[in-house]
């Protein structure tokens, strides 16, 4: 069991931000509600492609498709290294 925290989300995109146990960051579109900021969610290790995270604290499963894993900025940081 892999547990992540949800470092950053836009809703405009559908975008997340997720960080694992170990520090690694992973990006992510969220395909049904979108995750809370904050939040932890927990479910198989990351890899490219669709995957289904549960929120222990709600019971909710998360739907994600995962773009990159294990990348080194955050949403907020790509969006001022774009501007």
């Amino acid at each position: 069991m892999h547990i992540y925290s949800v470092i950053d989300t836009r809703d405009a995109d559908s975008q997340v931000t997720l960080r694992d146990g170990e520090g690694h960051l992973h990006f992510a579109r969220a395909t049904s509600q979108m995750p809370v900021l904050g939040g932890r969610l927990e479910g198989g290790r990351a890899a490219p492609g669709f995957a289904m995270l549960l929120c222990p604290d709600t019971g909710r499963v998360v739907r994600l498709i995962f773009d990159r894993v294990g990348g080194g900025e955050s949403l907020q940081e790509r969006r001022w290294s774009q501007a």
